[in-house]
């Protein structure tokens, strides 16, 4: 109906349309507002916006518009020692609350003028002097409604969601009335619905069929009381208490009043009372939550003994616990079950869990060790590694349009897939006191690749041309050779030159390919240009205890599949192009995760039975505060010192008995 009257009024010649703001329409209860309906303001202006007119909005509090109490809401009328109009300091918080709610919303919508918006005038309008010249008090009250305007130029939302119980001090003063008649209080809470005062037109807003309450049996439905007519119900009981007592004929007029059951009012009432002083009253409905059937209940017992392998799905797990698909699922959504993804994990010998906490120990500073324990800085440690990376994926998942075809990927053999094995070397990146970064820590992306001419044409190419070859089968030669011919360079290249003198230790996993720490060829290598680089072995399967294989990996990994290669060349390009854009910053996250997880394998024993903590890096980050070096707990030294010797003897003994 608005856009064609609006339409209309542009029609007959005018540019502009005026209206009321009305209090007692858009703040039914206190501190509860609403713009549903033909009550949505900010729908109407938008309206008036889009036929191209102006606005003018008049705010109330108090309109003379035909209109019983002016527009001023009907709980205001309730609450004690409130004047209308006047020098009230009541009345000038209520009022200042409700406007400032409603120019904040409008300026949320960036309709006013200076915004872009309709709205060229807008005014606080209490309609002083309309029959009678200003008094000196009506002059400073027109004086303070004009100067409301500047007070609520910042955004100070009035979002206030129940009264402060004024009489609480007088309720818990309060002696037994027998003569009153709110003493049947001792039924059940009446089943109320949510409705935070947006129903829908035509809803009967008093409760129902007022038969229900006069004793007509023809109705058999009860409608449950909103929140709005609760509220009413109580504002009006509380402007005819007298120090926190009723009239005998009180509660029977307001139930009257607004059509509903009188034990009802009694119970509104009750709550208001009970609530403790100094607290918020809240009468709204508490239906919420404690109603509908119930839920079934799960032996959590019978979950408990189910075997793990019939616990993999959740159809699986709900038909060998007797309980529906459905129940189950609520179950998981509301947090009575978790879903764990679990991974394979190398299995360790009683060796290698000595080797690990030997290796843990030597990781911890050694002049910290009488005071506070800490892992060294690991600057000096450069972690390399090998790993195959793919043209693609078996399986990816694709975002489309209902409408769109599926798309098809197709190859010779999923086992032949084209790869290329990569080996990379990562160090520690640096940053200085203002967290600037001075040494990236990117040694460098090796591909094990070889160029050989074509021997025979195709379409692609002639005969004779030159072609990248990945190597399906590394050897140690390869694996020597990349070492001294690229890693090695490459860190005296790239490396601080404050560390000038100081050992590099090349860190690697113990695979058979892996050059020897004692390998002539490297040892010469290694010891020229006045550096002094050695190799180092991880323990045996142990992948947490290298950076590579913890995070770094995996992360370049998924920023390579982001783009598309189709030949061998553009795949070695994406992997360095992944290694070149990871941050500096997630590395040096890596690398105390590498020193958390050691913390964790010390505390159980060299174990890799452990979750990875978290101590929320990125917050530390923004704040300050990350550590350059994790602390590590004195008692877990001493006791993981006491489980290395004892492993160690049970070691040792086992190698002195006879096969």
């Amino acid at each position: 109906m608005w856009p064609s009257l609006v339409q209309t009024a542009k029609e007959g010649g005018c540019n502009a349309i005026e209206s009321y703001v009305f209090w007692n329409g858009h703040e039914p209860s206190p501190g509860k507002y609403y713009f549903g309906g033909r009550y949505n303001i900010v729908k109407f202006i938008k309206i008036v916006q889009q036929a191209g007119m102006h606005m003018i909005l008049q705010i109330g509090p108090f309109v003379a518009a035909e209109w019983n109490y002016g527009g001023v809401p009907v709980w205001l009328h309730y609450v004690p020692g409130t004047v209308f109009r006047a020098d009230n300091e009541l009345w000038k918080h209520y009022m200042e609350s409700f406007t400032t709610y409603i120019v904040n919303l409008l300026k949320k919508e960036k309709l006013f003028a200076p915004q872009g918006g309709p709205i060229i005038l807008s005014q606080v309008e209490n309609e002083y002097g309309v029959d009678f010249n200003l008094s000196p008090t009506n002059n400073e009250l027109h004086s303070f409604d004009l100067n409301i305007i500047p007070g609520i130029s910042e955004d100070n939302d009035s979002e206030y969601g129940g009264l402060r119980n004024e009489g609480a001090s007088v309720f818990a003063a309060e002696e037994p009335n027998p003569e009153s008649e709110d003493l049947d209080v001792n039924v059940e809470e009446d089943h109320d619905t949510e409705d935070p005062f947006v129903g829908e037109e035509g809803q009967n807003e008093n409760g129902g069929n007022p038969n229900q309450f006069n004793g007509d049996q023809g109705s058999t439905s009860k409608k449950n009381c909103t929140n709005r007519q609760r509220w009413e119900v109580y504002i009006a009981l509380l402007g005819r208490s007298v120090r926190g007592k009723l009239g005998k004929t009180a509660i029977k007029e307001v139930a009257t009043l607004h059509s509903m059951h009188i034990r009802t009012v009694q119970r509104i009432w009750k709550r208001a009372k009970d609530t403790p002083p100094g607290a918020m009253v809240d009468v709204s409905q508490r239906r919420k939550n404690r109603c509908g059937r119930k839920r079934m209940q799960i032996d959590l017992q019978r979950v408990l003994d189910t075997p793990l392998h019939k616990r993999t799905t959740l159809r699986t797990m709900a038909e060998a616990i007797g309980i529906s698909h459905s129940t189950l699922y609520k179950n998981v959504k509301e947090g009575l079950m978790r879903r764990h993804s679990n991974a394979l994990k190398p299995h360790l010998k009683e060796e290698n869990k000595v080797a690990r906490l030997r290796f843990c120990m030597t990781m911890l500073d050694p002049a910290s060790l009488s005071h506070e324990p800490q892992f060294i800085d690991m600057y000096n440690i450069v972690h390399i590694d090998e790993k195959w990376f793919y043209m693609t994926k078996r399986t990816e998942n694709y975002y489309l349009l209902p409408e769109e075809d599926d798309p098809l990927r197709t190859c010779q053999s999923k086992n032949f897939i084209g790869k290329v094995m990569v080996l990379v070397a990562m160090a520690r990146p640096r940053f200085n006191a203002e967290g600037v970064e001075t040494f990236s820590g990117k040694i460098g992306v090796f591909p094990f690749v070889t160029v050989q001419p074509a021997q025979r044409r195709s379409r692609n190419r002639e005969a004779g041309t030159l072609e990248i070859k990945p190597v399906t089968s590394v050897k140690r030669e390869h694996v020597r050779k990349m070492l001294l011919e690229d890693v090695i360079p490459k860190i005296r290249e790239k490396w601080p030159l404050e560390d000038d003198g100081k050992i590099i230790y090349i860190q690697q996993d113990n695979a058979r390919t892996h050059v020897a720490p004692t390998d002539t060829d490297f040892q010469e290598q290694a010891s020229q240009n006045g550096f002094d680089i050695r190799l180092m072995c991880q323990p045996p399967n142990s992948p947490d205890m290298n950076v590579l294989d913890l995070g770094f990996f995996s992360a370049i990994q998924a920023l390579q599949h982001k783009v598309c290669p189709k030949s061998i060349e553009q795949l070695i390009d994406a992997v360095k192009t992944a290694f070149e854009e990871y941050p500096a910053r997630k590395i040096n996250h890596i690398f105390l995760t590498l020193q958390l997880c050691m913390q964790e394998t010390m505390r159980i024993g060299g174990s890799n039975n452990y979750k990875i903590p978290h101590i929320k890096k990125e917050a530390l980050e923004r704040e300050g505060l990350l550590p350059r070096q994790i602390k590590c707990d004195l008692t877990i030294k001493e006791e993981e010192e006491k489980k290395r010797e004892k492993m160690a003897k049970t070691l040792f003994r086992l190698l002195e008995s006879p096969s």
